[in-house]
């Protein structure tokens, strides 16, 4: 019988935003300029896990979910 093998890679959406701001915290993520010409915003991956987390802790009172439900199986396909 085969050994069960744990995959290390993010399972989730939180996860894989806190692997990311480990991984390389203050490197640039992205960056985007609305227009094509102004000077680019630069988001880090540190910045990207703290705003990620500062719109999902205000989702309950928005939307009256559960924060459990944020923490879903989104990557588990492996679309990013």
């Amino acid at each position: 019988m085969p050994a069960t093998i744990k995959s290390t890679s993010p399972q989730t959406l939180l996860e894989l935003l806190q692997h990311g701001a480990k991984v390389h915290g203050e490197r640039v993520a992205f960056t985007y300029s609305p227009d094509g010409e102004a000077e680019p915003d630069r988001i880090t991956y540190q910045h990207l896990e703290t705003r990620a987390r500062a719109i999902a802790a205000g989702l309950p009172r928005r939307y009256h979910t559960h924060a459990a439900a944020l923490d879903s199986r989104v990557v588990k396909n492996r679309i990013f």
